[in-house]
């Protein structure tokens, strides 16, 4: 019975990885459709290059998925591409570029040194901050805040059935994970998405499948055109910059928690390179460890079954983009797996920061970075103002001599960045 109880657990939690990973099957493809690249392209993309980088960390023995961020995907999309003009050609051409840095410095341990000249407290706070948009992104798509004449956010209207959906299912899927539930938050989307669909708020597709198609939209469309062209080569520099230190330090902060695994997350991190590196020439943005995975580890799951169960659940997905494109017509479902995950996120990250220890001048850096994250969803605006703050905030306390020659380096370049982007 025990055997038998440990296998279902396994399968159980293989199940709620792929259901949490749904938060991103839906999101990532309806972000990239917003700034004009092909629903389905972009979802048929997306998939297939997470189905391989999860089946090859799987085949490592690490209970694991590996897929975009959403919150790197919402910063893209809404800042980088709608608000700064650039195509998503372009940002899959720098994503080609960050993946062969990422190759290079992960091949001879250069990564490990950038990353750990990068403070303990920011690199945490920077996850924190992507936990943050992930809960900023749950409740502004599901109208629960709203933008408010006279203060920054305010409440949404409940008689908006969006809206009224939306906190119901954060509701029931916050219950189902106090009480244990294995399956909390995959039983959580069943259910709301049960009763929306009884009210009307989506329909069945005639055609549920779909074989894959579309991917010509996308693949090979990688572009260094005429944007970069034009830019200003430190915004150029540092955007990709920070899109390498978002991808890398998710996946590092992660690999902290992680209950098994090699002591050295290198191999780990440039395999995800070779795969980000495939997936911008397949139209896919770059790959990072998700830590949607943490619900997994919730309900049980540690590798074998658990892995498997997962990714015969993303294949049976892939070939459903129908469903799941209608689905995201009705943004409530996913709600619930935007905001729980983030919060988990952020609860994985403090649980072992020794918080009671830290000054005045560290903890505050990190504090400014990760809720300017939130707030403005600019993962650069997040990292420079928390490295600039640090810099001067020990400066102040006496501590110069404890920042090092890179951080000093980093936060003179965003200085003059932010100097040359808005004033």
């Amino acid at each position: 019975m025990r055997v038998e109880q440990v296998r279902g657990r396994e399968l159980t939690a293989g199940l709620t990885m792929a259901a949490a990973s749904l938060t991103g099957l839906i999101t990532v493809p309806s972000l990239l459709f917003q700034a004009g690249m092909d629903f389905t392209a972009a979802f048929m993309s997306m998939v297939a290059v997470s189905i391989m980088a999860s089946a090859w960390l799987a085949y490592r023995g690490l209970p694991l998925l590996a897929l975009p961020s959403v919150p790197l995907a919402a910063w893209l999309a809404y800042v980088v591409i709608i608000s700064q003009g650039c195509s998503w050609q372009e940002i899959l051409g720098l994503s080609a570029l960050v993946s062969v840095m990422g190759i290079f410095l992960f091949s001879f341990g250069r990564g490990e040194k950038l990353l750990s000249a990068i403070p303990l407290w920011l690199r945490k706070s920077l996850v924190l901050g992507l936990g943050l948009m992930l809960i900023m992104q749950g409740l502004v798509q599901g109208r629960l805040i709203l933008a408010s004449p006279w203060s920054a956010i305010m409440l949404g209207n409940f008689q908006d059935p969006l809206t009224y959906w939306s906190l119901l299912g954060l509701i029931v899927g916050a219950v189902f994970l106090a009480a244990r539930f294995a399956w909390a938050l995959g039983l959580d989307f069943l259910l709301i998405a049960g009763l929306t669909f009884m009210e009307g708020f989506w329909i069945l597709p005639t055609a549920p499948g779909l074989l894959p198609e579309g991917l010509e939209k996308v693949v090979g469309q990688l572009s260094f055109g005429e944007v970069w062209a034009g830019a200003h080569p430190l915004e150029f520099f540092l955007l990709g910059l920070v899109m390498f230190l978002a991808v890398t330090s998710e996946s590092w902060c992660l690999w902290q928690g992680l209950p098994h695994g090699e002591e050295s997350p290198r191999p780990v991190l440039r395999g995800l390179a070779g795969f980000s590196l495939l997936g911008a020439f397949l139209g896919c943005l770059p790959l990072s460890l998700s830590p949607l995975s943490a619900v997994g580890w919730e309900a049980g799951g540690q590798k074998g079954r658990s892995m498997a169960a997962a990714l015969v659940a993303l294949a049976v997905l892939w070939l459903m983009e129908p469903v799941l494109a209608e689905l995201a017509s009705f943004p409530a479902l996913t709600v619930p797996l935007l905001v729980l995950p983030g919060a988990m996120l952020i609860r994985r990250q403090l649980e072992d920061f020794p918080m009671g220890s830290l000054t005045v001048e560290e903890f505050l850096p990190g504090l400014a970075g990760a809720m300017l994250m939130a707030l403005s969803f600019n993962v650069t605006a997040g990292v420079g103002a928390g490295l600039i703050a640090r810099v001067l905030f020990f400066a102040a306390a006496g501590r110069g001599r404890e920042i090092s020659p890179l951080e000093v380096g980093l936060s003179i370049l965003f200085a003059i960045y932010f100097s040359v982007s808005y004033l």
